[in-house]
């Protein structure tokens, strides 16, 4: 597959002309109400072709074969945009295009709900990079199993073309234009109906192409709570490799498949996957044991990346279906009253393409992939999440919700491209998408509304957010990097593992601190115990368990001492490993400049040698770490071993101090009772002296 260059395909990038014109803004707009009765309907899908998530789909997705399947076909040689992304005046449209060619075969003939046949759909408008704006488009979800009849029946929302009706029971109807509309619901409407197959032609594929050519890319889904976005962004549960899986594992079997094809052209792709979650403000590590990581702010250029993130190479789409499927126990769902498995937090999914060439006259290229499955928007009393944790999680997700919309807001109406954007600061979910806002990127937005009047203002709002997202201006560029030989992959893969057994070492430091708090807190109980002891009465327990107590603290002080010994075992082993990661980055430094200087002169022998040699060293490391790690392992069970049989004597020294107490007790009584006896016979040896 090549990608290179004409002078047209740059033209709209450099030439410094204006922006293209924004489209006209969709303002709803309010007339007379309609009864969706006078639509006819067809005849709808039967219940047990539903999907679990909702979505009914009528179509079935065809067999995966060998070779290069229609998805994964390229454009031709000299051409950076497919034939088939056409720029529009007007949009996007989704309807039947048989007067358009297009690269693309037929979906299919099954409709949905009816018997007309469903026409493919355009792609992302445009040629490669964009139409220099997000495109935005709506999509309706099928009855949801816990609305009544009624709602299933009477919907609020019509499709026609481009266009987005909803009536508002009381208000009247609002429409919204968009650059395409999916009607995935089980009633008949006017516009066939719309698979995950359909929509991902549409978005999908046009973002795998951007991504190929060098373009950051991203797809935001959108909407209410419990109206399709993550059936639309992953598929429902257990849904891979079948007709229901969503964008993202779609999105990465055309990369595989472009990747497999383009092998024989001399273009190799190598491809990284990143997956996190924000949740309650708080950025974990899907892809890393859900391990919190934090977010940076670049002040050169004012771009925020995140830190400790873990970015895994993968060589087909099998290895992303298995992280997906690793990654899913890990999310945040919740039952709520709107949603029995409502998304708690936003999950952002991230592939990193880097595409080389063979020829050395194409310069390497580097671009993002980001499909985000933005949280719902909810309205707590409806959802039944006033109190406790249920509550906090919907606060958080509607203000992070709020803030970004608000830098939407900031970004349509920025006067330049370089104005700085201070409400991007406002959340951490609005700091991992600014580079996908209006930055360097070809966006797409996809908003997923419910079709019943019950949820008609609700969806109103979403279409409300979609529609002032359409007014955002994109600057995508093609992003290029230096190349990277077999020796700076050696290099920056030892330097990854020892980073790696720097951190596991720091984690075992954490570990050992933490049982030295322990061991303090006893100590204080001790002494404590040793205080209550001194206000006993008999001489002959107390220093009989004083003794015991002060055994037993001496028995803890060595175990701290040895802890502290450890400690100072394993600082200087952190050292040496810090000493390592920078010799290993100074000698990736190295080599790299080597490579520049001394390139024509490398031979394949040397590599051979060099690759040899950091492999060795490299499992030379990981015996050293295993070895110390054991060691460790070994000490830690040792000193456990001694906290507990402490706990235990500590145990056994207050019952044994409580019997104390209880013996004292008595002793006190019996010797009221003798003052009692012996004041009894004074009073009588009194009067009989009195009577003598």
């Amino acid at each position: 597959m090549d990608f290179k260059r004409t002078n047209s395909s740059r033209t709209a990038l450099n030439s410094g002309r204006s922006v293209p014109p924004r489209p006209p803004t969709a303002t709803p707009m309010r007339v007379s109400t309609y009864s969706s009765a006078s639509t006819p309907r067809r005849n709808t899908t039967p219940n047990s072709q539903r999907s679990p998530a909702g979505m009914t789909p009528t179509m079935q997705r065809p067999p995966r074969h060998g070779g290069t399947p229609a998805s994964a076909r390229g454009p031709r040689p000299g051409l950076p945009r497919p034939e088939s992304f056409r720029r529009t005046g007007t949009g996007v449209s989704v309807s039947g295009i048989n007067n358009h060619s297009s690269s693309i075969s037929s979906i299919g003939n099954t409709s949905g709900g009816g018997g007309s046949s469903h026409q493919p759909m355009h792609l992302l408008s445009g040629k490669t990079g964009g139409n220099g704006r997000v495109n935005v488009y709506a999509r309706v979800r099928a009855s949801a199993a816990n609305e009544t009849a009624d709602d299933q029946r009477q919907l609020a929302v019509r499709m026609k073309d481009n266009t987005v009706d909803v009536l508002v029971p009381q208000k009247g109807r609002f429409t919204f234009t968009f650059d395409g509309v999916f009607w995935s619901n089980e009633n008949a409407g006017t516009k066939p109906f719309s698979s995950q197959e359909d929509v991902f032609e549409v978005i999908g594929r046009p973002l795998v192409e951007n991504a190929l050519a060098g373009y950051n890319a991203a797809i935001m889904a959108y909407g209410q709570t419990g109206s399709g976005k993550t059936y639309t962004a992953f598929g429902p549960p257990n849904s891979l490799g079948t007709p229901e899986e969503g964008l993202i594992p779609r999105v990465c079997e055309m990369i595989f498949s472009r990747a497999a094809a383009s092998s024989q052209k001399g273009v190799t792709y190598r491809v990284c996957v990143s997956m996190l979650e924000v949740y309650l403000e708080d950025v974990f590590d899907l892809l890393n044991h859900r391990r919190m990581v934090s977010i940076r702010n670049n002040y050169t250029d004012n771009s925020f990346h995140v830190v400790g993130a873990r970015s895994i190479p993968v060589r087909s789409y099998e290895d992303v279906a298995a992280l997906l499927l690793k990654a899913e126990p890990l999310r945040t769902f919740a039952a709520t009253a709107v949603h029995d498995r409502s998304s708690r937090a936003h999950t952002l999914f991230q592939l990193e393409v880097q595409t080389s060439f063979e020829s050395t006259d194409i310069v390497p290229r580097i671009s993002k992939i980001l499909l985000a499955d933005l949280a719902g928007a909810e309205r707590i009393k409806i959802a039944h999440t006033e109190t406790g944790l249920p509550f906090e999680q919907a606060r958080n997700i509607n203000l992070s919700l709020l803030a970004l919309g608000s830098c939407i807001e900031a970004v349509a109406t920025r006067k330049g491209y370089n104005q700085n954007i201070p409400e991007f600061r406002n959340s951490t979910l609005t700091r991992l998408l600014k580079e996908y806002l209006g930055g360097n990127s070809v966006s797409a937005m996809l908003v997923t509304i419910a079709p019943s009047a019950h949820d008609a203002h609700l969806s109103v709002q979403s279409l409300r957010f979609a529609d002032r997202a359409k007014q955002m201006t994109t600057h995508a560029k093609i992003n290029t990097v230096k190349p990277i030989d077999a020796t700076d992959e050696g290099a920056s893969k030892l330097s990854d593992e020892l980073r790696d057994a720097y951190l596991k070492k720091k984690e075992a430091l954490y570990a050992e601190y933490q049982l030295q708090h322990t061991i303090d807190e006893l100590l204080k109980k001790i002494a404590i115990l040793g205080a209550q002891l001194m206000e006993a009465t008999h001489e002959d327990i107390i220093a009989r368990l004083q003794e015991e107590i002060e055994g037993h603290q001496k028995t803890l002080t060595d175990a701290d001492a040895q802890l502290q010994e450890q400690r100072r075992i394993l600082y200087p082993n952190e050292v040496v490993l810090e000493d390592k990661l920078k010799e290993v980055e100074t000698k990736m430094q190295e080599l790299k400049e080597e490579h520049e200087d001394a390139i024509e002169s490398l031979m394949s022998e040397d590599l051979r040698r060099y690759t040899d040699t950091m492999r060795a060293k490299e499992l030379h490391h990981n015996d050293t770490v295993a070895s110390m790690q054991a060691e460790h392992n070994e000490e830690m069970s040792r000193l456990q071993k001694l906290l507990d049989e402490a706990n235990t004597s500590i145990q056994q020294l207050t019952a044994a101090l409580a019997e104390t107490k209880n013996e004292l007790c008595r002793a006190d009584q019996s010797l009221g009772e003798m003052q009692s006896a012996f004041g009894e016979l004074e009073d009588l040896y009194n009067t009989m002296n009195d009577r003598h």
